[in-house]
């Protein structure tokens, strides 16, 4: 009788341990994600850009007829279990055509997020290296301008076509909250030469 009752004591206390972790594994966030771009390199000036430490960053000298190139991070509401990827938000950019020596080459999107839960309420700090292609004319996805996030090249690069803007999702996962790659693309159309579907992609290596 006597050994019964301890089993069953120590039973309770395995349940007591091991039933917390369980629920907090379940437990659901909810709340908003912001971005801004900071850390331009190289710095402006000598490049040419304007919107830094805010959601849209521009830059470089735009040739006649064109305009600056341009991101802009879109965040967007979440609900989510920790450990499971969800939405951040949309990266937008934008491809014109810039004189040579006014782009730039990095810059850095801090992503936070905020929620009543603690655990949901995290900033992330992401590399991104912008490539600008020379523009020769021969093939339209070799023009294509890009970017890629620094140190994540195993998730790819998103291009976007001379003259052409679209957007990307960028997904996350709270464990704590990192990067997890691109989500779908979204063809804008209304946004400068943007009419049809083949103004932007996803590629699966930086080169």
């Amino acid at each position: 009788m006597r050994l019964t009752s301890l089993a069953l004591i120590l039973a309770g206390f395995s349940t007591a341990f091991i039933l917390p972790n369980a629920a907090h594994s379940d437990t659901i966030g909810g709340g908003t994600v912001a971005g801004t771009f900071v850390n331009p390199s190289p710095t402006c000036p000598p490049a040419a850009c304007t919107g830094v430490g805010t959601s849209q960053i521009y830059w470089g000298t735009a040739d006649p007829d064109s305009f600056p190139s341009s991101l802009a991070f879109s965040g967007r509401g979440f609900s989510t279990p920790l450990g499971t990827p969800f939405v951040m938000g949309n990266l937008q950019f934008q491809n014109g055509s810039t004189a040579a020596g006014t782009e730039l080459n990095n810059v850095d999107l801090k992503i936070q997020t905020s929620s009543p839960l603690p655990a949901f309420s995290q900033t992330l700090s992401l590399g991104m290296t912008i490539v600008s292609t020379s523009n020769l004319g021969a093939d339209p996805r070799a023009d294509a301008d890009y970017v890629y996030f620094t140190n994540f090249p195993q998730f790819g690069s998103f291009r976007v076509f001379e003259g052409a803007t679209t957007s990307v999702e960028l997904i996350g996962r709270f464990t704590p909250l990192d990067f997890q790659g691109f989500g779908g693309i979204f063809q804008l159309v209304g946004f400068g030469e943007v009419t049809g579907p083949n103004v932007g992609f996803t590629n699966p290596t930086v080169s």
